[in-house]
């Protein structure tokens, strides 16, 4: 499963997700919408860490394979929100490129979770990956297509912070999606082991 890294190949998980505030709202509000002109300024951008299993999880990990794609599995409370499949460079399975993005998105449904609401990320595999990166896009539903989504201008993407395997979905109510890459290497870190991406 060793090959040389000849370009940077992020692996991209996107989660959708709908955020829906604890305070009054207005009915845009209340439909995970934000009208642009109510956007708040974009969140600063912030380190992302490599913390992606809680120390109680260890136990129920099982040893990455060759010939199957890891899975990342996204909660947030009881919610259970589906990560779609994006580009990925992994043993057996070989390379496969997506457009990536919220065209993933089309046809999706969006989960609606409360604003502020811890979210999981967990890849129940050893070992874990050597790097991570998670990016939140503003997120609207497409004028030109039904059913399918574009990135919104409202504010501008983030990098966000994964800690213990989890981070904190907006404070503000709205639609975002998710980019989530993963990269494994090499004991000696000259080779890629893998990578991989989602959206959700």
């Amino acid at each position: 499963m060793n090959r040389r890294i000849n370009s940077k190949l992020f692996m991209i998980c996107v989660l959708v997700i709908a955020i829906i505030g604890c305070t009054q709202h207005t009915p845009a509000a209340v439909t995970g919408s934000v009208p642009p002109d109510q956007a708040a300024p974009a969140s600063p951008i912030v380190e992302t860490t490599t913390t992606m299993t809680p120390k109680h999880e260890t136990t129920s990990l099982q040893p990455l394979s060759d010939d199957v794609l890891p899975v990342l599995q996204v909660t947030a409370g009881t919610t259970t929100i589906p990560a779609v499949q994006g580009s990925y460079c992994w043993g057996t399975k070989g390379c496969a490129d997506f457009v990536g993005g919220a065209a993933m998105l089309k046809g999706q449904s969006l989960p609606t979770i409360q604003a502020g609401t811890s979210v999981k990320l967990h890849f129940p595999y050893t070992p874990e990956p050597a790097a991570i990166e998670l990016i939140q896009y503003p997120l609207r539903q497409s004028e030109e297509t039904s059913n399918s989504y574009v990135q919104s201008t409202a504010d501008q993407p983030i990098s966000i912070t994964i800690h213990d395997g989890a981070f904190q979905a907006p404070q503000k109510a709205g639609d975002y999606y998710y980019e989530f890459g993963a990269s494994w290497m090499s004991e000696d870190g000259k080779y890629s082991n893998g990578q991989t991406s989602f959206v959700f």
